[in-house]
């Protein structure tokens, strides 16, 4: 059967797209062998190898059965093709035509015929009647043709700034736009090239997209999921994306359309088989490098607002040449002095007399070259920046050869576990499985109105790996229900919202909630900060529910947070957090009362802390709120500041302790935009070439006072302040 036929079956809907098994296999499946030796890749393949799985392109190759993919496609050709993609057979052989340029005898001229018999075409001119069968198809020609072909409706002015609304071609051109089948061929201005030759790739794609599927959804709620092989591939290695589409009850949906969506934009189409599966693949990032190699991917059954939820792919460049590092002695805080070895590899042979440097915390320390056995060491007798060093090594002639980082932990004179303060450990995780721990932390699913991104559970942006927790911001398209709770704005005017929206967002974040609940105590986090205009991290404590109020009434710590949105200036009022300047600034604040305050500080590091990991830490006690990096005492909160002011009483708190003498939770996050900068020039236009932008946290730990028996203490919580 060489057609595929307007009411072709569920199977031959699978051997028309989804055949792209050619090329795009399940995953952990290898590919099968190109069908035509000159189409080996490229975002047209999977269309070429399913079509032509069908017979379609029968006795239009060109020699030695090559596909010619960047050919232009003749009106000819054209005809062959939509005539075998709407009828089971070829139509009769026909000798004469009513096109006075249709050569006779020609074995396609009963496609062109059936064309025109259909009003799918008029041909090219009238007097007299002419087809042009070797002419190259216009992209606005194309468009008519599929319009008329597969029946699309016609669609609302695209937008094209190179499409006249009122030229022959415009209602078909809006009416594929419309339909997906194509997105221009530029957007920034949004172009369509509608004079310019089609290649017989790109029409196999549009051909492709145009089909219509057989099943009905009109009535129908689909379901589709998508299950990604390998979330982090090699570039160049293929992974597999597998597709299921059903209704509300499980039952599969064959024939129904299937586009992946890509960073959000459409990038391939293929046809649910006849147990509503399809394939696809991709072999690399189609994002820009600086983007860090990641694809936000969707699926969205076409002709329905239904889509999957999205699922990440973090590319892994091609290393033929990689270092490994070490450092010993390797034990927390260990005063001695430590080697740092250093293995280059290319492939599995050792790189000999090579120049490596040794960067800690992103400064060069040393260089050293690399012996017969690919090995360099280096020696730090003390630390470089701080308590704790960042290390890595980089291969001088190839920068972009650079090993792994790895923390250095050195001893500190004043920290909350010193036995001579008699803060005892009650509560800590170190990270050191692969998965969230559930009886410690709460992953947040949440589109709130006063970010930019909604917050998900996925382990795309909730990470834990490698002995470290990852909390990641990702620039890709999410749409989630907003869940927040809060009564207004702190700053200024809140963004308007109404609780339970289902809002769409262009980014993505990571957060976690800590389970259990604490009053008073030392609570610690050693992390490395996340970087770039835009990103908004915050290592922070408040009420679950406060009997004071929400927002400021009931009280909230902010242990560490920085909202990065300016460039240079007065850091202070900007809180920038990772850009130089004047140091890379912390920021450090208490909120309470209504009218709001907020006593703060902002903690100028000495290195970048996107680059090297501190310490954060708050104790907090009957006496004070104190905030501290890593030896430092940066802010003192006195309980003689405290207050609380809940908006629906005319009166203030009658507690000096109030709010500060309830339970607080623990709450980590690493989020876009920040709410109460909103109307700040550049706070709502992130920098999109910093994500995915990484808060990683080593260990996260919470201390009691714990005074011998017998001890004198002025109060609750108090007795074991660190200088």
């Amino acid at each position: 059967m060489r057609g595929i036929g307007r009411i072709a079956t569920a199977a031959v809907i699978t051997a028309m797209v989804v055949s792209a098994a050619a090329v795009a296999s399940a995953p952990g499946v290898a590919a099968q062998q190109d069908r035509y030796p000159d189409v080996t890749g490229g975002v047209h393949k999977p269309a070429i190898d399913a079509l032509g799985g069908t017979g379609l392109f029968d006795g239009t190759l060109c020699d030695d059965g090559r596909f010619c993919p960047r050919d232009p496609i003749k009106r000819s050709t054209m005809a062959v093709w939509l005539i075998r993609a709407l009828t089971d057979e070829d139509p009769p052989p026909a000798q004469d035509s009513s096109f006075t340029d249709v050569p006779t005898g020609r074995w396609w001229v009963g496609h062109v015929e059936l064309l025109a018999q259909l009003g799918i075409t008029a041909g090219c001119g009238t007097d007299p009647p002419r087809y042009c069968p070797e002419r190259p198809v216009t992209r606005a020609e194309m468009a008519t043709f599929l319009t008329r072909a597969f029946n699309l409706q016609p669609g609302q002015p695209a937008g094209f700034a190179d499409v006249d609304e009122g030229s022959t071609h415009a209602a078909g051109i809006n009416a594929i736009a419309a339909a997906g089948v194509t997105a221009g061929c530029s957007t920034e201005p949004l172009h369509y090239c509608p004079e310019r030759p089609v290649t017989r790739a790109e029409m196999a794609t549009f051909l492709a997209r145009a089909y219509v599927p057989t099943v009905d959804l009109s009535d129908i709620a689909p379901v589709v999921t998508v299950d990604v092989g390998d979330q982090r591939p090699t570039v160049g290695d293929p992974t597999g994306i597998a597709v299921a589409v059903t209704d509300v009850d499980g039952t599969p949906l064959p024939g129904a359309r299937l586009e992946l969506i890509v960073d959000g934009e459409l990038r391939d189409i293929a046809i649910a088989d006849g147990d509503g599966r399809a394939t696809f693949t991709l072999d690399g990032p189609t994002g820009p490098l600086n983007e860090g190699g990641y694809d936000s991917v969707q699926v969205q059954v076409a002709t329905t607002d239904v889509v999957s939820r999205p699922t990440g792919i973090f590319w892994q460049p091609v290393e033929s040449r990689r270092i490994t590092i070490s450092v010993s002695p390797d034990s927390s805080h260990s005063g001695k002095t430590r080697t740092i070895t250093a293995r280059a590899f290319d492939g599995t042979a050792p790189m000999t007399g090579q120049s490596v440097e040794l960067h800690i915390d992103g400064v060069f320390v040393g260089r050293v070259i690399t012996g017969s056995d690919g090995v360099a060491m280096f020696t730090l007798r003390k630390q470089v920046h701080g308590p704790f060093d960042l290390a890595k090594v980089v291969l001088v002639d190839d920068r972009s050869v650079v090993s792994d980082e790895v923390l250095i932990s050195w001893p500190m004179s004043a920290r909350g576990s010193h036995s001579s303060n008699h803060w005892e450990l009650v509560w800590s995780d170190e990270f050191g499985g692969t998965s969230l721990d559930a009886t410690k932390w709460r992953a947040i699913n949440n589109c709130p109105p006063v970010y930019l991104a909604c917050d998900t559970d996925r382990p795309e942006n909730v990470d834990v790996s490698d002995g470290m927790l990852h909390l990641r911001s990702l620039r890709e398209p999410y749409a989630g229900t907003n869940k927040w709770t809060g009564s207004g704005s702190q700053f200024g005017p809140l963004t308007s919202y109404t609780q339970g929206d289902f809002l769409q967002r262009d980014f993505t974040a990571g957060r976690v909630d800590s389970a259990v609940d604490f009053t008073y105590g030392r609570f610690e986090l050693l992390g490395k900060l996340p970087q770039g205009h835009g990103t908004f991290f915050a290592f922070w404590m408040r009420p679950r529910n406060s009997p004071y109020g929400n927002d400021a009434a009931g009280g909230e710590i902010d242990i560490a947070e920085g909202a990065n949105i300016g460039r240079g200036g007065n850091r202070r009022g900007q809180i920038d957090a990772q850009l130089p300047g004047d140091g890379w600034g912390v920021h450090h604040v208490v909120h309470m009362g209504d009218p709001f305050t907020n006593p703060f500080t902002l903690t100028n590091l000495p290195v970048n802390p996107a680059e090297s990991f501190h310490l954060y830490a708050v104790e907090w006690d009957t006496a004070s709120i104190r905030f501290y990096v890593d030896d430092q005492r940066v802010l003192t909160v006195p309980q003689s500041d405290w207050f609380s002011h809940p908006r629906d009483s005319e009166e203030p708190v009658d507690n000096p302790y109030a709010p500060f003498d309830v339970p607080f939770y623990i709450i980590i996050n690493n989020t876009v935009g920040n709410w109460a900068l909103e109307t700040w020039p550049g706070n709502q236009v992130p920098d999109t070439t910093v994500f995915p932008a990484e808060f990683v946290v080593d260990y996260m730990r919470v201390y009691e006072c714990r005074p011998p028996a017998g001890t004198s203490v002025p109060g609750p919580g108090q007795g074991c302040e660190t200088p």
